[in-house]
């Protein structure tokens, strides 16, 4: 989900530098990762890029980052932090990696030099801390950054946990609140608790995601290494010294310490976070921190990262480029995140406690995001992951009517953006070789929602998985009589559109699944499905267009085409718009076939043709969701530059892919193109950078562009291996001229289907100018499917 907003004056500010490394034992792969890289401004249309810097673990509960304060919807996106601002108002425990709507920051917790006298409600800005990036640093699972007040911070955590080391200067009053409400998050309500003489508790409620109904309710203990000798609370701007508890609309604590006589005062705190209660969060706490080792639990995390951070390992390139490459895949790897307790307990969307057994719970699932690159890029690396993803989805459908969920947080189904994506992550975590969930039963959820239309039964709670399901069935599209459907629906108009593109190509994932579980009549039946594209594939236009029920274009439809305004006039169709279609444009999801796209090729006049109108399309990299051109920063783009692979142009994606890299993907703060949605943007620069891609939801077919480096191995979680060498014939080349499988002649641009699973090495040499005989003919191109 890439949320447009406008950048206004900031945007020249874009490309500020990254800040400091830490020094701490990090090596190998984690080395090169800069987690400062996309908290900056995006280019284009986007605001801030949404990602965080702080402390966290691959698939972590927690995600304990420093917030910076903002009242401009630009740059309030999930991330809490934002580069360009040089105001901490607190270290929150939980948040997502830009989602394109602020989420989650739950329990900030703010160091504070003196005596707490005032209710930070009453005056935040007292308790705000100024830094400057010269005293920050951040490596993966750890965090630190010295306060203009002197405070030094420190963060590191576990899966669960989080340990935070304080250091205040020598002289003054050490203190710790923890402000929910100061999350930008969405908090409504809450309770916290001074427990002991060295510990807090508490629990919040919050939600209102992207302005959707919907509340979660999130718990926390803190335990510290040393006695209170003050302690008390607020309420709104109501301070109440000496109380030992708060509840309501604004409530907080906090809690100071004796300063030392000799020196700085460090104070260490210990929390614990569960999603299920606050008896879940102190059993998380036992379960995963012994001790007070900060040390300890930092180098933990670093050998954590460094060991999944070296499935994928690259050799060559320039010390840039690594950096973007493993900052990215460190992005990649964030999500999803546990919900599950130690125990295994955790919230269902129906409300009650269950017990994950297997696999742990899952969430914080944004399926129309990461169906595309990221969940096939799991599954390769760490496919019991994958397995657990899976898993819970068929959880989550056994809770919620037999329906799959569409866009997770917490324990919401906030049915966001368009589209039935569980099933191309499903079916492309099997493609790819996760293997270890139930593939049956999936098979039996995805086609329970794909083919029933009638009223949600009362466990469903309302929620209809496929919105406009039953015209869909009936003409093979959604018609713009469906009205405003899903979630997240563009300002102009419904995108009904979009929906039929998405259902297509959910049908083809339901389709591959099928055929691989040998059901041949299911898989002929939605592979059938899969081209209802063609239903609003409109030939004299060259677009993609919504339709009303009788099949006619709307009245006045508004589009964006390749240089088509001769033609739209003469349809009577002025202006321009994303009118039918989801954070984008007819040009930009008429590419959006990636189950047939020689259909497409075929439909927009051929090899030639096609070529023709990618050039003019790809001509513009950063285009936003109202013009005829590429819009790299949003997910229904993502595949569209390796479709020169598929029209005998496969220079075309070479020569694309390099500019996207170069100009989009810097090693600074800007870092990518658009909203991290969660690592879907970062998993495209991982693949891309590789030099492969997959095209096609719901198979293992990898198509090739450019590799970055000389070299580059894919240990994949069962064992095998994919190898991928790059021979350049001079420096700076980019176009593949010859390939090998596996030492034998390759000259298709992609991969047997074989190789995403089994492994294999690949060989490219690449020269200086395009080579446009190599993998160009008809029969070179990648499969597709009709």
């Amino acid at each position: 989900m890439g949320l447009v907003m406008s950048a206004g004056p900031m945007t020249a500010l874009a490309g500020a530098t990254t800040f400091g490394s830490v020094d701490t034992p990090t090596a190998g792969p984690a080395a090169f990762v800069d987690p400062f890289i996309g908290t900056g401004l995006g280019a284009g249309q986007i605001g801030a890029i949404g990602d965080f810097p702080g402390a966290d673990l691959p698939f972590g509960m927690v995600q304990w980052s420093p917030d910076t304060p903002t009242t401009d919807q630009a740059l309030g996106v999930s991330g809490g932090y934002f580069s360009m601002l040089h105001t901490i108002d607190g270290f929150s425990l939980t948040h997502l990696s830009g989602a394109g709507c602020t989420a989650l920051e739950d329990f900030p917790v703010l160091p504070f030099a003196g005596a707490v006298t005032v209710s930070p409600f009453t005056d935040p800005g007292r308790y705000e801390s100024g830094f400057s990036h010269r005293r920050e640093s951040a490596s993966p699972g750890y965090y630190e950054v010295t306060l203009s007040d002197g405070v030094e911070v420190q963060l590191t955590v576990t899966d669960r946990t989080g340990i935070g080391r304080f250091t205040f200067p020598r002289g003054v009053a050490p203190s710790i609140l923890v402000d929910p409400e100061a999350s930008q998050g969405g908090f409504s309500s809450g309770q916290l608790s001074v427990t002991g003489d060295q510990s807090f508790s508490g629990s919040a409620v919050a939600g209102g995601f992207c302005q959707l109904p919907g509340d979660y309710t999130v718990h926390f203990v803190a335990q510290f290494d040393t006695p209170f000798r003050q302690v008390g609370t607020w309420e709104s701007g109501t301070l109440s010294p000496g109380s030992r508890r708060s509840e309501g609309a604004a409530p907080g604590v906090y809690a100071t310490f004796a300063p030392s006589p000799h020196g700085p005062t460090t104070i260490t705190m210990k929390v614990g976070l569960s999603y299920t209660s606050g008896a879940g969060a102190s059993a998380n706490l036992r379960a995963e921190q012994h001790g007070w080792r900060f040390a300890a639990v930092r180098d933990a995390a670093t050998r954590t990262w460094g060991r999944l951070l070296s499935r994928l390992t690259v050799h060559g390139g320039t010390e840039g480029q690594r950096q973007v490459f493993y900052t990215a895949l460190y992005h990649a790897l964030l999500f999803p995140s546990l919900l599950s307790d130690a125990n295994g307990d955790y919230p269902g969307l129906d409300g009650r406690v269950h017990v994950a057994r297997g696999y742990p719970q899952y969430t914080n699932i944004s399926g129309w995001d990461v169906y595309r690159s990221e969940v096939p890029l799991l599954a390769m690396l760490t496919p019991a992951t994958a397995d657990g993803l899976v898993t819970s989805l068929l959880r989550d459908a056994s809770q919620d009517g037999g329906f799959l969920p569409r866009w997770e947080l917490v324990d919401v189904s906030e049915n966001e953006m368009g589209g039935d994506s569980a099933d191309p992550m499903i079916a492309g975590a099997y493609a790819f070789g996760a293997r270890g969930f139930d593939a049956g039963a999936a098979l039996a959820a995805m086609v329970h929602g794909a083919d029933d239309s009638s009223s949600p039964p009362p466990a469903a709670r309302g929620y209809v998985e496929r919105p406009g399901l039953a015209g869909y069935l009936a003409d093979g599209y959604v018609p713009i009589e469906a009205g405003q459907v899903t979630g997240e629906t563009d300002s102009l108009s419904p995108d009904m559109a979009s929906l039929t593109l998405e259902y297509a190509v959910d049908d083809f994932a339901v389709s591959r699944l099928a055929g691989a579980l040998g059901r041949p009549a299911t898989a002929a039946t939605f592979l059938a499905r899969s081209g209802n594209w063609r239903r609003l594939f409109d030939p004299a236009l060259g677009l993609m267009a919504p339709r009303s029920a009788d099949g006619a274009l709307p009245a006045g439809w508004p589009a964006n085409s390749f240089d088509l305004s001769d033609t739209l006039a003469a349809h009577g169709i002025t202006g321009v718009g994303q009118w039918g279609f989801q954070e984008g444009d007819a040009a930009q999801y008429t590419w959006m076939v990636p189950q047939d796209l020689a259909g497409l090729v075929a439909d927009l006049g051929g090899p030639a043709a096609t070529t023709h109108k990618l050039e003019q399309y790809l001509s513009r990299l950063e285009a936003g969701p109202t013009a005829p051109y590429d819009w790299a920063g949003n997910e229904q783009d993502l595949g569209v530059p390796f479709e020169g692979d598929y029209s005998g142009a496969p220079w075309l994606t070479e020569e694309v892919t390099t500019r996207i890299l170069r100009q989009l993907y810097p090693d600074n703060s800007v870092g990518e193109p658009g909203n991290d949605d969660l690592g879907a943007m970062s998993s495209w620069a991982v693949w891309s950078m590789v030099g492969l891609y997959p095209e096609t939801p719901g198979t293992s077919v990898l198509v090739t562009t450019t590799p970055v480096f000389s070299s580059a191995e894919i240990h994949m979680g069962d064992g095998h291996e994919l190898v991928v060498h790059a021979t350049r014939a001079r420096p700076g080349a980019i176009y593949i001229s010859k390939m090998t499988v596996d030492g034998r002649p390759w000259d298709r641009p992609w991969l047997p289907a074989g190789m995403a699973t089994a492994g294999g090495t690949v060989g490219v040499t690449l020269v200086g100018h395009p080579d446009k005989a190599w993998g160009s003919a008809p029969r070179d191109a990648p499969p597709s499917y009709r």
